[in-house]
């Protein structure tokens, strides 16, 4: 056997995920995996037989074995997946998402094995790293199985099957009793480019090491103290690093997602974001309680809604959103802003001197609704991005901090961004803005809430927004086997049952069988304030434009192209980008890599679109 086919240590190893998932490439990617695991078994059935080298030729067999059950399948799946693209110039969907994993650990898997060394002395220390890529290669061979079985059971070119629950209980369940650990050890990110695999192992570790500190402190500063300390066994054994991991998602706490989805808006983390974010002159935190208020519907200048105040769960409470200007703009200089402003990033004395430049009201605003899974993230979590969009858009932004679940789920969130999104058009003047162009923007959870306080502006008969941005967006909130969201077996950032945990702690109902799990719950709205891709036609045709971005390696992808779809399909105005080879929540990511933060700069030209700003020069791009 040659020395590039032989066993030697990978922890190291970076391969760059496979972008090509044509048949040819497919054959040519199997064919090299059998002929590596070929030379292998050749090899070690000339060795001298123990227990550990016939261990070795059966595991170098069985992945054999599984390479056989899933070449014709993904073979099949590249000849019909078209059909389930949005359109020719956006190819993307979950069937195409899945293919393009797998031929990527396999091609992960050939280049880990050629590196493996054929020293005898550390067999049993390679034994046991084949045990673990075999393990994950019989796992996708499941998803890849339960793939087929979606495409055999839903309509024709279609994504997913409504009604057919069945489907949704297998699909929890094989979830549940596969063996994932695998995915989040020494295959970590093998789907990923290495800046976001390195990005991903970080937090991989920082989450177990969060969560055994979180059980003991629930102070921040402790935990984290606690979590530094105890990193570094994690940091040295990727296998329990990722039996830990699959160990705490399996059923996992809310209120430690919150913490640790939180922790960059403790003191010190929120100091270092802030040293590397862009500097900005407004940076205001608004926090008032609520009147009502009346706004003109749009038939009629003589008729008025009453804008009511968000009451259900907690009552009368405060509403918090945050004014981000790169400039200080007419307005929001004023006594009638400064008396709702709870903290401010500028001093007295930095503001004085500012107005002395004080620039015209902008024509256009972006309010914008935080991700989080509903769960967590205020503004402050988003801020870094919000600045740069802020900088280059020349426009103020309004994001709002709306009240998380499960203390208060739907229709709570809902509620409150509605109330702010109006307050924001009643009270323009005091944010630097004329009132001419509004965009509502948002990530994942913030996605799904800018559908749908656009449904129900639509509903009301008030002025709706200009258009939407909708960074993968959530808009089935079911636990409903989509091709893309079989991702989630796998996924480190959205695993299945944090998806299910985040759902269920929203919409107040069990994700799997709509079973109430919260004990007050409010359900007088219609089920597509939840799930807009639910809503019928006549109520799509209220949305403004949609523009939606959406990534090819997001659990929620299929969510995007699905609705994309359905817009489509009624006339309604709407654009889908799919980016290549990013994780969901890639906005958040765009220092750690030149590709992430080229991909970000789609959402501020879908933005531009909808306000008709004009586009940069190509020199400021740069």
């Amino acid at each position: 056997m040659e020395q590039n086919n032989s066993l030697e240590d990978n922890s190291s190893i970076d391969c760059e995920p496979v972008t090509s998932d044509t048949v040819d490439n497919i054959s040519m990617i199997f064919k090299e995996l059998h002929s590596v695991m070929d030379d292998n078994i050749v090899f070690y059935k000339q060795q001298n037989s123990t227990e550990t080298t016939q261990r070795c030729v059966k595991l170098f067999s069985r992945v054999k074995d599984l390479a056989r059950l899933l070449e014709p399948m993904l073979k099949s799946f590249s000849e019909f997946y078209h059909v389930f693209d949005f359109d020719v110039d956006t190819p993307g969907n979950g069937y195409r998402s899945l293919t393009k994993v797998v031929l990527s650990f396999v091609h992960h898997m050939v280049e880990c094995v050629r590196r493996l060394s054929d020293q005898r002395f550390r067999k049993e220390r390679k034994a046991m790293k084949m045990e673990v890529y075999c393990s994950a290669l019989e796992q996708l061979s499941v998803m890849v199985s339960f793939a087929w079985r979606l495409l055999n059971a839903n309509p024709k070119g279609q994504l997913f099957f409504k009604d057919d629950q069945a489907l949704s209980v297998a699909f929890v369940d094989e979830y549940f009793h596969m063996k994932r650990a695998c995915f989040y050890g020494r295959c970590l990110g093998f789907q990923f480019n290495p800046a976001i695999k390195t990005f991903l192992k970080a937090i991989c570790i920082a989450f177990v090491s969060f969560e055994g500190n979180y059980e003991k402190h629930h102070h921040a500063i402790s935990v984290a103290a606690g979590s530094l300390l105890s990193s570094g066994k994690y940091a040295m054994d990727p296998e329990l690093c990722g039996e830990k991991f699959e160990e705490i998602t399996k059923d996992i706490n809310v209120q430690l997602l919150k913490g640790f989805w939180n922790i960059t808006e403790t003191e010190a983390l929120a100091a270092i974001a802030k040293i590397s974010s862009v500097p900005v002159h407004v940076n205001k935190e608004i926090s008032f309680l609520p009147e009502s208020f009346t706004l003109p519907l749009t038939s009629t200048t003589s008729q008025y809604l009453t804008v009511p105040v968000p009451l259900t769960y907690s009552g009368r409470a405060p509403i918090q959103m945050r004014l981000i200007s790169h400039k200080l703009l007419e307005g929001q200089e004023s006594q009638e802003l400064n008396n709702l402003v709870k903290s401010s990033g500028t001093s007295a004395k930095a503001e004085r001197k500012l107005k002395k430049d004080l620039a015209p009201k902008s024509k256009h605003l972006v309010v914008h609704f935080h991700g989080g899974g509903f769960v967590a993230h205020t503004s402050k979590s988003h801020e870094p991005y919000l600045k740069s969009w802020a900088r280059d858009l020349g426009i103020p932004i309004l994001s709002v901090d709306y009240s998380l679940s499960p203390e208060t789920p739907f229709p709570r969130a809902l509620e409150e961004c509605f109330y702010a999104y109006c307050w924001a058009l009643k009270n323009c003047s005091m944010l630097g803005w004329t009132g001419d162009y509004v965009c509502l923007a948002g990530d994942s959870a913030g996605g799904n809430l800018c559908l749908t306080v656009s449904l129900r502006a639509a509903a009301c008969g008030i002025r709706i927004p200009d258009g939407i941005m909708a960074a993968y967006p959530a808009t089935l909130l079911k636990a409903t086997p989509l091709p893309s969201r079989l991702l989630a077996t796998f996924d480190l950032l959205l695993p299945l049952s944090v998806l299910m945990k985040c759902l269920g702690a929203y919409t107040g109902l069990d994700p799997l069988n709509s079973n109430i799990i919260h004990p007050q719950l409010d359900n007088s709205l219609e089920e597509y304030y939840q799930s807009p891709l639910l809503a019928p036609d006549h109520v799509l045709k209220g949305l403004p434009p949609v523009h939606i971005v959406a990534c090819s390696l997001d659990p929620l992808l299929d969510d995007s192209v699905m609705f994309a779809k359905r817009l489509r399909a009624i006339g309604q105005p709407v654009t889908l980008s799919i980016v290549e080879g990013l994780p969901h929540g890639f906005i958040g990511l765009a220092k750690f890599s030149k590709e992430v933060k080229d991909s970000a700069k789609i959402c501020l030209d879908r933005m531009r679109e909808v306000l008709h700003l004009q586009q940069p020069a190509q020199s400021e791009t740069k």
